[in-house]
């Protein structure tokens, strides 16, 4: 079953910025630093390579932390484990996380780099290993991902199996700052008998963590899905 890793989506991985958690960077022109951000991104995704794009980001990500309302950009629905690394961004750092659909993802990715970098110098090298730390204390006070897929797949019933593609329903749920499920509902359908196994299965969750969170979890009824059961 897949986890998905706590670590921030859209900072650069590639070698040529690496070295910017620790690097000195003063006495570094900031034109030198876009450019060098630039031709990273673009040699990396050579089809989502946007100069005029990043260039935005950048300036906006400085404008943003100058006037105290950073955000961080995220294109995918979080994980259940991944909702407390934002939640800490946004309650204890003033960071507040941004669901993407129609900004250019080369324009996020230099806001979140530049981001990286301020926080950075603001806080230490070790800025994006504390939110992981904090983010893992609030993922211990409820189910964690991993367990929560693992009473999914071992508790959901898989129907009579149509067709040579494994049924997918993809289920909204709202969760409120004591760990109450506030709301549920289907936004990916298959049929009306999988969408009500899905819901079914997703409303008995034993225990969500106490913090505000909208998740979209998908359930893919393949029997190969089903491990380690007891």
């Amino acid at each position: 079953m897949k986890k998905q890793v706590l670590i921030p989506l859209l900072l650069l991985s590639f070698s040529a910025f690496s070295q910017i958690e620790g690097a000195n960077l003063r006495g570094v022109s900031e034109r030198s630093k876009e450019a060098e951000m630039i031709d990273a991104l673009c040699e990396q995704n050579p089809d989502d390579c946007y100069p005029d794009a990043c260039k935005e980001g950048i300036s906006n990500a400085l404008t943003d932390v100058k006037n105290g309302s950073p955000k961080y950009y995220f294109f995918e629905h979080p994980s259940p484990d991944f909702t407390s690394y934002l939640w800490v961004l946004d309650n204890r750092y003033n960071i507040s996380p941004v669901f993407v659909e129609k900004m250019l993802r080369m324009e996020a990715q230099c806001y979140n780099n530049t981001l990286n970098e301020t926080m950075i110098k603001q806080h230490g090298n070790k800025f994006w290993t504390k939110i992981s730390q904090q983010a893992d204390s609030l993922n211990n006070l409820g189910m964690t991902e991993a367990e929560m897929w693992k009473f999914i797949y071992c508790n959901v019933n898989f129907l009579a199996k149509t067709g040579t593609q494994a049924p997918k329903v993809v289920v909204y749920c709202n969760i409120d700052e004591q760990g109450k499920m506030t709301e549920t509902r289907i936004v990916k359908s298959f049929s009306p008998q999988y969408d009500e196994e899905a819901l079914r299965i997703v409303k008995a969750i034993p225990k969500w963590k106490p913090i505000a969170q909208k998740l979209h979890i998908p359930i893919v009824f393949d029997i190969n899905m089903r491990e380690d059961c007891e």
